[in-house]
This record gives C-alpha cells, structure tokens and sequence, in this order.
C-alpha cells in the first residue's frame, strides 16, 4: 500500500494534470456570459480539485480528483468531451459548484440557493439541452392556490416545454439542477405568437413547503392588486443579474419586436425604463416584479431590454391572463 504523502503527491500531479487539460487554455477564450453548460468544457468548467469522492449524495472514503462546473450535463451529451473516470489510476468526481465570482452586493444573493424560495432571485426550467436563468417575479394566489410568477421564456421555454416540466431554484446557469434544487412545476403560461403579444408570462406549481417569503433586499409591495403603470413614475426591482436597480418609466405604449433564443417576437403596448444611475436591467433580469418606489404598487413585470431601456408588460395585463393577485 502507498503511503499517504505518496499518495498525496499522486493526487496533486493528477489535479494539476486536470488543470493543464481543461482549465489552462480557458482564461482567454472561456466565456463568462453564464451560458455555461453547454458541452464545451470552456463553457462549463469552473474549477478543479482534491477531495473525497461523492456517490448518492454521501461522501465516501475515495480520494478523487474534483471537476467542479456550473452544472452536469448527460453523459450522451458529452460524448468524448466527457471527463474520465480515472485519468492514470487516480478517480475523478465532478461537482456542481456554478459560476465562481466575487461576492458584490445584492448579485451574490439573487443568484444563490434560496429556502424558502424568495422572489427577486434565480428560477428557470429544467432542460438538458438549454440552460438558462431568470428572476422570480412574485408569488401569486389563485383560487387558493399559490404559484411562482415569471416569464413564458424563463418558466416555459418559449411555449416549448409541457405542462407540468420541472422548475429549479437556482437556475441551472446558476447551478441549479435536478432532482436537489427542484421547487416547482409549469403550471400554466400565455402562449407567445409572432405578432400581437402583451405579455411573456407564465406561473409554476409551487412543490417546496414554506415558500411564502417577503422579496429579497429592498422592494416592498403594499398591493396585492396590480395597478396601471404611468409615465415618469420612479420604479425599482430586485433580478438575478443586476440585483437592486431603480428607473423611472419612459413609456407605457411602446410596440416592440423582441429577439429570443427560437426567434422574433413582436409586443405591443409595452413599457420603456430608464435605469437612472445604471442599466435597470440586464440579460438574466427577465421575470423581476417592477414596482412604484413612492407607493409599492406594482405594476410590470420585465421580460426584455437593450442597452439603454427595461422592457417591462403591463402587469395589469399580466394578472388578467393568468387571473392572480399577488401574495405580499
């Protein structure tokens, strides 16, 4: 039998081997844009290192070489991008650890794990072949039940995924995945058209207990009835990507086409906000609940954006389709 320092040594020359193979090239060319987990290691490996090997959940008493990444994927996926078992005798395990990053204030919070789930943080679908992040918006009640509210695109996949698909917290581009970060199930979502829409909106089954939590950080609702959004009102919200933002509303009539991962969709009538001392919102900010800073009403929901506006629907319009009122 080896000795431990032997052994140790062992281990280290494997891990720096792991390194040299998938993480060395990376810190050019690897993207940061949290569209990890695609089968490109430069897409999807975080870290590596050294510890015990964990199978079922448990950890066991094999020393392993450890690949840490943003999210696992199927192996049939992989293919011969696959990481081995064993690289010259000596295990490896991978761990989902997501995206690592200097913990700011706010961004940090909205993107970890969250229990009971709060809105204003990561949610997504569940999908292996597209992996993605949004902001929970709300948790709404209707006929005595209690559902997650976000995007058509955060929570349905474009119209793309049946009912009853699985929802994570976090999302998997933040490292969520099935079956530990599960909370929800699709329960219903406005159909997107190519033409004609006003809403991007969709609500999931809740399927964690205690999930009625105020939002993150500082956004205080006093409504639970949606209320219409006017011109030059001064709003805030809490989403994944930007954490707390405040802007003040632009336009409420705006017609939009808005590209989205399968294609164009056009929107009408929709709301224009002007981040006031930054973008009010970015990529990942998609199904944040956007509500008055003077009165706490709310009154949009935010699904798209460009460099200078938050795109937001009527949240008035939101409530009608899907029949909720908002839990505060």
């Amino acid at each position: 039998m080896q000795s431990d320092m032997t052994a140790s040594k062992d281990m280290r020359e494997a891990k720096r081997e792991v390194s040299r193979r998938y993480l060395q090239a990376l810190s050019a060319t690897a993207r940061n844009d949290g569209y990890a987990a695609s089968q490109l290691h430069g897409h999807n490996i975080t870290a590596v290192g050294i510890g015990r090997k964990v199978t079922a959940g448990r950890s066991t008493d094999e020393v392993a070489v450890r690949v840490y990444v943003r999210t696992k994927l199927p192996k049939r996926m992989l293919g011969k991008r696959a990481i081995p078992s064993h690289l010259d005798g000596i295990a490896t395990d991978i761990i989902v650890s997501g995206p690592f990053r200097a913990l700011g204030e706010g961004i940090a919070t909205t993107q970890a794990m969250h229990r009971p789930v709060r809105p204003g943080v990561s949610i997504g679908f569940a999908h292996p072949n597209r992996v993605i992040a949004g902001t929970l918006g709300a948790l709404v009640t209707r006929n005595g039940s209690t559902f997650y509210l976000s995007n058509n695109h955060i929570l349905a996949f474009e119209n793309a995924l049946p009912i009853g698909s699985p929802i994570v917290q976090p999302g998997m581009r933040d490292g969520g995945g099935l079956p530990d970060e599960k909370v929800g199930e699709l329960a219903e979502f406005v159909r997107l058209t190519t033409s004609g829409n006003h809403v991007d909106a969709a609500l999931a089954a809740i399927t964690t207990p205690s999930s009625l939590a105020q939002p993150v950080l500082r956004v205080s609702i006093d409504s639970p009835i949606p209320v219409p959004a006017l011109e030059q009102q001064r709003v805030h919200k809490i989403g994944r990507s930007t954490g707390y933002t405040i802007g003040t509303i632009v336009d409420v009539d705006a017609d939009i086409p808005v590209r989205f991962s399968s294609k164009v969709y056009r929107f009408d009538d929709q709301i224009l906000i002007k981040g006031e001392s930054e973008r009010f919102a970015v990529e990942g900010d998609s199904g944040a609940l956007v509500v008055t800073v003077d009165t706490g009403d709310p009154v949009a929901l935010l699904f798209a954006g460009s460099q200078e506006f938050g795109a937001a629907n009527h949240l008035t319009r939101v409530a009608a389709a899907l029949g909720f009122t908002i839990v505060i």
